[in-house]
């Protein structure tokens, strides 16, 4: 991997590619039955607005500039590669009740640290969204049908009485921005300075094993010398 390139100059390329392929609404029933005719593994998952995005966004870029799947630390893998790592986040603006959404979840904070280390940095491009949400639950009803019944985790989720998470139906990306650490300690830095934290830790999953650490971003308050592109 070349790290000639500046950074800025690759998370404008991306930018100018995913742009215009994300221009329009993207409809949930449309996009998931694309992802399902183009054998995309993801397409069954509840978030499905992130994986299209994710999914659809990396077979454009490498269709277009090359590139590849980015690399895999434990069970993390990260979306493309070219001269830098980058993963794709989509974030919604709003939650279900029209309230601002400031943080976004980014990713497992052990396999960050050591894509950072072995590779020489991490860019996040980030689609700032707004969604609209199936409070009907028609949309639910539609995806569960197309899978062939509620999944096992659906079955468990009801015999715990846990509620389910409301799904949303559409999307459309109001702007689009990019940062980029070349240091962990970066990321120690904002966790020090409030705009970074840490998300699950201490937090269990249904099984009782413990959930690992994620890293999660205010994308209000992303210092300047991180946001490396804006759009």
């Amino acid at each position: 991997m070349s790290l000639n390139q500046d950074p800025r100059e690759e998370a404008i390329k991306i930018f100018n590619i995913l742009k215009p392929k994300f221009s329009d609404k993207i409809d949930g029933k449309s996009a998931i039955l694309e992802m399902k005719q183009k054998n995309m593994n993801n397409w069954k998952q509840m978030e499905w607005q992130g994986w299209y995005f994710e999914d659809i966004g990396r077979d454009e870029l490498i269709k277009i500039i090359g590139g590849n799947i980015g690399p895999s630390f434990g069970r993390t893998t990260f979306d493309f590669i070219r001269n830098y790592v980058w993963d794709l986040k989509l974030h919604s603006i709003y939650d279900t009740n029209g309230k601002q959404k400031p943080w976004l979840v980014l990713n497992d904070k052990e396999a960050i640290e050591a894509v950072i280390h072995k590779t020489g940095g991490l860019g996040f491009i980030i689609a700032n969204a707004e969604m609209t949400f199936d409070h009907s639950g028609e949309f639910k009803k539609w995806h569960d049908n197309l899978k062939g019944g509620k999944s096992s985790y659906e079955i468990e989720r009801i015999e715990r009485g846990a509620p389910s998470r409301m799904r949303k139906t559409s999307f459309k990306i109001k702007n689009w921005e990019s940062l980029f650490f070349n240091d962990f300690s970066q990321i120690n830095e904002g966790t020090k300075e409030g705009w970074i934290e840490e998300f699950q830790t201490g937090m269990r999953n249904s099984n009782g094993s413990p959930r690992r650490p994620k890293v999660m971003i205010d994308v209000d308050s992303i210092p300047k010398n991180h946001l490396i592109a804006k759009l």
